[in-house]
């Protein structure tokens, strides 16, 4: 969303170019005390807006060579631009690219003065709600080295803490693809331990180092090719399967509206449920999702889903069982 200390950085940047901001008309005009001014003057310096304080005349100036001659942006897309870019680079939100913030400001400080003022006054009407996300705190080495890497075409060595074994995993990784997804980064590519090409969590990534090993991402290799019908990230091994839900009443629109998978297909029901059905590459993944709408949905087939949602709800029977 436009957060409130991304309106109050675009009023600063706007009284600037008035020609009239002192720190004290800056302070009143956004209702802070001076040293709160000072600190998001400092923020705007720091992503390269190039702010400057007349001493004789004790005002704050924006460079004359940083302003763009001109621009095509329409309104709507410089908020969209500005917006967007700003709430990326909230570590919050999106690891490792901070970098989205210093060049939303200076895109601001580039846009004529009713494209600012614009942009300015929307205010909270648009926000941006985004899913619980990885933070990844004291990962970006790793992500920078697979970065690196994969540009230069190195391998890497890696200790890995995965969730299904009990000790630390030690390869080399030809990292091919880098992506992000929903809560957190990945990488794909060969792992030696398991000789074949893996996806890795780079939250999970304990110690990386490049090797002196190069490596070549085959011609063939695309991220599409190898997720296959995964319902999320791991496609399991094996003919793929065709699942069938019966959702509820309860449930069926808000089932019906999202595009969950590029392979679903909807059938209405008489009693006004849908019938959902969907080809993925192995039933572990999606099996978390049917569990999440509880006995709102059914598991018609295939009997292999079936009998792990049996499983689980037999479980939390046993937990919740006085």
């Amino acid at each position: 969303m436009v957060t409130d200390r991304l309106r109050r950085l675009l009023t600063i940047l706007k009284l600037v170019q008035t020609g009239r901001a002192t720190p004290d008309s800056l302070a009143r005009e956004c209702g802070l005390s001076r040293r709160s001014i000072f600190r998001d003057i400092e923020a705007i310096r720091t992503a390269g807006i190039p702010l400057v304080f007349n001493e004789e005349q004790r005002r704050y100036f924006l460079a004359q060579d940083f302003f763009l001659k001109s621009t095509h942006f329409t309104p709507a897309e410089a908020l969209a631009v500005i917006t967007l870019a700003y709430e990326i680079g909230d570590q919050s939100q999106f690891p490792f690219f901070a970098a989205a913030r210093d060049a939303a400001l200076k895109l601001v400080g580039i846009l004529p003065p009713d494209l600012k003022e614009y942009v300015a006054k929307i205010g909270d009407s648009l926000q941006y709600l985004f899913e619980p996300r990885n933070q990844l705190n004291e990962h970006e080495t790793q992500f920078d080295l697979l970065l690196k890497a994969q540009s230069l075409r190195y391998a890497v060595s890696i200790t890995y803490q995965s969730p299904a074994e009990p000790d630390d995993m030690r390869l080399i990784l030809h990292p091919s693809v880098i992506f992000f997804s929903r809560r957190s980064w990945y990488v794909v590519g060969h792992s030696s331990l398991h000789g074949e090409i893996r996806t890795f969590n780079v939250g999970r990534i304990r110690e990386i180092a490049l090797t002196s090993e190069i490596f070549e991402v085959p011609k063939q290799f695309k991220l599409d090719d190898y997720l296959g019908n995964a319902w999320h990230l791991i496609p399991e091994p094996g003919a793929d399967s065709h699942v069938i839900l019966h959702f509820s009443p309860k449930v069926a629109q808000n089932v019906s509206e999202v595009a969950w998978h590029k392979t679903q297909k909807i059938m209405p029901l008489a009693d006004g449920g849908i019938e959902f059905h969907v080809t993925v590459s192995g039933v572990n993944e999606i099996a978390w999702w049917v569990l999440g709408y509880g006995k709102e949905v059914e598991v018609v087939s295939p009997p292999s889903l079936r009998k792990i949602i049996r499983q689980h709800v037999e479980a939390m029977a046993e937990i919740y069982r006085e």
